[in-house]
């Protein structure tokens, strides 16, 4: 029988914490659980996740002390007798900072803790929360959690709720844990959820739901609204500059990397002021460089952002104001709901006229607001950047297109959302999900005039989850299948995973026997065999012999009792 003494394990850390991201992936609850993990200190020296660290193993396998918590990823699937709920699935767009520090313990040592925590909770009386044990996958099991939640029932038999997922891409791929997200080959990725309420491995012509996920990277230097953003960081390097002391009283302090000499700013002022400025509204085509008629606050903008230093936007400043009183134009001063913008003009025109020398350095810098207004400018930059993004890549119906941009209007400017700070986007730029729920005959119609390989997109899921769940009364246990070309868990956590060769089938069934379900993660590390299971993968992707993914496959089981 094995003791504490025989088990070691001095670096674990055991928290009370909301479920993490790879393990919502499978079970959706959102009870706070026990998460016990291997906790290091690492350090990224390059851009993805580092690799699973070498775990030692600790004791050997055949300790039958360490078997009160079952033998895990172990599901008799067959007929009735299912209590399997397996996957409501979804591969993880990237990962936590936290999670990734989420290294494994070795099986046998969690089998320990378990139990130990068991006995110790019904000693006391306690509720005892659901315990999850990260492992190394080193068993002949390749468990990479172990999990265990008590109750006051029996298992019992009863029927089996299917609920089956599909994820296409339409455009981009999944975004992983990259330290700088900018350098990615696409600035955002557009993918389609589907889901049905049947065992099924092509998607059924009415299935249960089907939505639009999208995410962004705000700031990408491939996005066509790349240029306003631009703009809006220059507009932070201002606040930065007024907001120090130092830097905002030293005339000589940079304020732009790309600067034109002075005698062509005042060739360009000359241009503005001597044009005929008041010019009647033009019905133009929409353009995003052109998105309404520029007037003089506009051009005065377009001049200003190239002065080298606060000396030369002093002077400049000083001549504008000085050209505009002696010059003969008809100049109209644009109206806005910033008042005090206008007034500060027609007031710098009025001392010019009076020949009254001024300051022109205001008296009191309201910075939290200027702060806001930028944030505010950057969840408008956010929403703006993803009604470009499917209106570049997918084909929406014009009244779909309406209600998707008033959804994304509403959901990233009108609602109080972060960021609260530019700097906050300028530092997280890949945003948080925005989900759309369409219609089966949005996503078919947009293919129907496409080019056959964006078709094929549609019918080649990057994901294949399915999600079985027996209930009775308050018992409920849910097994998790999972197909995926990416890995869901961290590398810290898992990392072995194979690359194999998919076999070309003919068949194409709607169903699926107990036989076809018979796959354990150790068989997909045992590859010197033909994978027979082939015959499933390929009813969920059309592939030729020569083509091979990474597939990863995961039967996980968690068990109330």
């Amino acid at each position: 029988m094995g003791t504490e003494n025989d088990i070691k394990c001095n670096n674990y850390k055991a928290e009370i914490t909301c479920p993490p991201t790879y393990i919502r992936e499978f079970f959706v609850d959102d009870e706070e659980i026990i998460l016990v993990y291997d906790k290091r200190d690492i350090s990224y020296n390059d851009d993805i996740s580092p690799q699973k660290a070498h775990i030692k193993k600790e004791i050997n396998d055949n300790s039958s002390a360490l078997d009160l918590t079952g033998t895990p990823l172990k599901v008799d699937l067959e007929g009735d007798e299912s209590f399997g709920s397996c996957g409501k699935c979804v591969r993880l767009n990237h990962w936590t900072v936290e999670e990734s520090t989420h290294f494994p313990l070795s099986i046998q040592w969690a089998r320990f803790y378990i139990n130990r925590q068991n006995r110790i909770k019904n000693s006391e009386g306690e509720k005892q929360n659901a315990i999850y044990v990260v492992c190394d996958g080193s068993d002949s099991l390749c468990a990479v959690l172990l999990g265990s939640q008590k109750c006051n029932s029996s298992i019992m038999t009863t029927l089996v709720d299917f609920l089956v997922k599909f994820k296409y891409y339409l455009y981009g791929t999944f975004l992983q844990n990259f330290r700088n997200v900018t350098h990615t080959e696409h600035h955002g990725s557009i993918s389609v959820e589907v889901t049905c309420n049947k065992c099924v491995f092509n998607v059924p012509q009415n299935p249960s739901s089907m939505k639009m996920v999208l995410k962004i990277i705000a700031g990408h230097n491939l996005s066509s609204v790349y240029f306003l953003w631009e703009e809006l960081c220059l507009l932070q390097t201002y606040l930065d500059i007024l907001s120090d002391s130092d830097k905002c009283n030293d005339e000589l302090t940079i304020i732009s990397n790309a600067p034109i000499p002075e005698p062509d700013i005042y060739r360009n002022i000359n241009n503005i002021i001597g044009s005929h400025l008041l010019k009647r509204e033009a019905k133009m085509k929409f353009d995003l460089k052109n998105i309404r008629q520029e007037h003089i606050l506009d051009n005065l903008w377009d001049i200003l952002k190239c002065c080298e230093d606060l000396s030369v936007l002093r002077d400049t400043l000083h001549y504008f104001f000085e050209e505009l009183v002696e010059a003969d134009s008809n100049i109209k001063i644009p109206e806005s709901d910033n008042k005090f913008q206008n007034e500060e003009l027609t007031a710098q025109s009025g001392h010019r006229k009076t020949r009254i020398t001024v300051n022109l350095k205001s008296g009191v810098i309201d910075l939290c607001h200027n702060i806001s207004k930028l944030a505010y400018l950057g969840k408008l930059h956010v929403a703006t950047e993803l009604i470009f993004l499917i209106k570049g890549q997918a084909n929406l119906p014009e009244e779909t297109f309406d209600y998707f941009c008033e959804r994304v209007y509403k959901n990233y400017v009108v609602k109080d959302t972060a960021p609260h700070d530019f700097t906050d986007l300028q530092r997280s730029p890949l945003c948080p999900t925005f989900q759309y729920s369409v219609s089966h005959n949005v996503i078919h119609d947009q293919y129907r005039e496409v080019e056959a390989g964006s078709y094929a997109r549609m019918e080649t899921p990057v994901i294949w989850a399915m999600q079985m769940t027996s209930t009775v009364r308050n018992l409920e246990i849910t097994t998790t299948y999972h197909l995926s070309e990416h890995p869901i868990f961290p590398t810290t956590v898992y990392d072995s995973y194979v690359v194999f060769e998919i076999l070309k089938m003919s068949s194409s069934s709607d169903g699926i026997s107990s036989e076809d379900m018979d796959v354990t993660p150790s068989d997909l590390n045992q590859r010197k065999r033909k994978f027979d299971e082939g015959e499933l993968l390929t009813n969920i992707r059309k592939l030729s012999e020569e083509q091979i993914y990474e597939i990863i496959g995961y039967t996980i089981q968690k068990t109330t009792y």
